[in-house]
């Protein structure tokens, strides 16, 4: 899996935990008396395949099986896969990173759920998310505006942000009589271009070159821009979740250099 526990610990301090409960969706399960000589039944199969499900746990779940419908196999359930509903969802993707799929374990085997890379499609999944992506943004822009000026930054990110909309904003708010500094209306791609090109933070932040603090940012940026849009998939194939864990453990470093920084 992508995160031993104690890497795990490191970076839930930077999250706002939703539980693997909120994450799961409710379970089609077999029971385990349909199962006739080793096989699912053809009409059984063909529910599932008719309903786009992809796997269904075996019951009673301490079979520790389900039913891989693509592949018309019944395979094991490693242990591993099995999350309490109480625990964070976090959990739920490191288990993906391995494993097709994870089971929400719960005292009331009815309320038992499934999780797969689609339920990090959910609404739920993107609202944690944001509030941990805003943190990073945050604690960086935090740096910044602790620095340096609105007049001493705004040169270098005009000079290498094409678009200057975040410059366009704090114009227009001037205007209307509102002084803030301009990190104030910066995106994470706006952050970026001010940490790349300030040699002082990028350096201070603990990177070693332009690109390698590009791609940091770059990282974080692809999931963050999903994460604030509903209509954007977030994960589509299992691949993703390992990118998605990435992006997750690159926000939390950045916002741990950044409010080391701060302190």
């Amino acid at each position: 899996m992508y995160w031993n526990d104690a890497e795990l610990g490191e970076v839930v301090r930077y999250l706002a935990e939703g539980s693997a409960e909120e994450l799961g969706s409710p379970i089609k399960f077999i029971a385990q008396g349909d199962i006739q000589s080793g096989s699912v039944p053809e009409e059984i199969s063909e529910e599932f395949i008719e309903n786009d499900f992809d796997y269904a746990p075996i019951r009673p779940y301490k079979s520790q099986q389900y039913y891989d419908v693509s592949a018309q196999e019944i395979k094991e359930l490693d242990q591993k896969q099995c999350i309490g509903h109480d625990e964070i969802m976090l959990k739920c993707l490191n288990v993906l990173t391995e494993y097709p799929l994870a089971i929400v374990t719960h005292p009331d085997q009815e309320c038992y759920g499934i999780v797969t890379p689609s339920n990090f499609n959910k609404r739920i999944a993107k609202e944690y998310l944001y509030t941990f992506f805003a943190a990073t943004a945050q604690s960086i822009s935090h740096v910044i505006e602790s620095r340096y000026s609105t007049e001493e930054v705004l040169p270098t990110y005009l000079s290498n942000r094409n678009s200057g909309e975040a410059a366009n904003r704090w114009a227009e708010a001037r205007e209307n009589n509102v002084e803030l500094h301009v990190v104030e209306f910066m995106n994470l791609t706006d952050l970026k271009v001010i940490v790349t090109e300030i040699e002082e933070i990028r350096e201070d932040m603990g990177f070693d070159s332009k690109t390698q603090c590009r791609q940091s940012f770059d990282a974080v940026s692809k999931f963050r821009d999903k994460v604030m849009h509903a209509n954007r998939t977030m994960v589509s194939e299992p691949e993703d979740t390992e990118a998605l864990a990435e992006a997750i453990d690159e926000a939390s470093s950045l916002t741990k250099q950044a409010q080391d920084l701060n302190t």
